[in-house]
């Protein structure tokens, strides 16, 4: 199969480049082999002609199967709401949503992230000045004692990881940090830097997942 051709019609669209062609390599990974290599305008006004426009038209053969497969390779599986979501969008648009998270509202991960955003021993966001403060009151080999114990910092940043894969609606970007943060990892022998995971993972890797690898590094 030939893919430029293919990835060359995403120029006409209003996307970004990069995410554009992000897509296009979705859809030709989604499509029936058996069907026309064709892709079908994202546009919702457009005719779909082959059974390629499975991908945006429910009627057509293995419609349930492209979806499923789908879900499972741009998230961490299908849930209930994400298939009703995308049966009523479509899943061009669901991809296309995917691709920009930032323009995604996520209630449902917030709302689950509230514990570890507050309270006592809440981590998230914070920066090691700002824990040193929280955590060490005496300062001196007190606080480096109290830092160098990570049970605290893995457990929050375990449980983070799988609320997020569980509750957000920003699938795409939760597999890409989940495979950024595996592929640049802390090392888990640097105590206090286990602390820090969390600002490095929202400041320095979740901006730039969908961006340039130049910028991530």
């Amino acid at each position: 199969m030939h893919f430029l051709p293919q990835l060359e019609k995403f120029s006409q669209f209003s996307i970004a480049a990069a995410p554009g062609l992000l897509l296009g390599a979705l859809l030709l990974a989604a499509g029936d082999a058996r069907a026309s290599t064709r892709i079908p305008s994202l546009e919702a006004s457009a005719p779909v002609h082959y059974c390629a426009g499975a991908l945006v038209r429910p009627g057509c053969p293995d419609y349930r199967l492209i979806v499923e497969h789908v879900l499972t390779r741009v998230g961490f599986g299908a849930t209930q709401s994400v298939r009703r979501q995308v049966y009523r969008v479509g899943l061009v648009s669901y991809l296309r949503d995917q691709l920009f998270p930032q323009t995604l509202s996520d209630p449902d991960f917030e709302l689950q992230l509230e514990p570890y955003v507050s309270g006592p021993y809440a981590i998230w966001g914070k920066s090691i000045p700002t824990l040193e403060s929280q955590f060490c009151h005496q300062g001196g080999s007190l606080c480096v004692d109290r830092l160098s114990n990570t049970r605290h910092a893995d457990a929050s940043l375990s449980e983070v990881k799988f609320l997020r894969a569980g509750y957000s609606s920003r699938q795409l970007e939760a597999v890409l940090l989940d495979f950024w943060l595996n592929h640049f990892n802390v090392d888990a022998s640097e105590k206090i830097a286990r602390w820090a995971e969390q600002d490095y993972e929202q400041v320095s890797l979740r901006p730039h997942v969908l961006g340039r690898f130049e910028d991530l590094l």
